[in-house]
């Protein structure tokens, strides 16, 4: 899959959950689930579309795996991976300093 082909409209909300920011995007591709989870979970290929992911030795991310990352945007931090249940919901903390903590998850 491209990255940047097979995207149809993308849908968001913005909302206050506990005091806190949380934005929900919602979007579908053509193309079938381990592709797609495998653009989200692969360092090579989440370094052509979103971010540099400075992975563990073996390259791979894994339940518990803390790595560096670098967003297209600028923003660079650290991450880890909270929850990981292939090819169905993955869920990654980023931060960059301890009090600035953002959640990912991808479903």
């Amino acid at each position: 899959m491209n990255e940047e082909e097979g995207s149809r409209a993308l849908l968001g909300s913005l909302r206050v959950e506990n005091g806190r920011g949380v934005v929900r995007m919602e979007g579908h591709f053509a193309t079938d689930i381990h592709d797609l989870w495998s653009a989200i979970t692969s360092p090579e290929r989440l370094r052509r579309w979103i971010a540099e992911v400075d992975s563990e030795p073996n390259g791979k991310l894994n339940l518990g795996s803390e790595f560096g990352i670098r967003f297209s945007s600028g923003w660079a931090g650290r991450a880890r991976v909270e929850f990981c249940e292939a090819p169905n919901r993955l869920l990654v903390a980023t931060w960059d300093d301890p009090d600035n903590e953002t959640v990912i998850e991808a479903t």
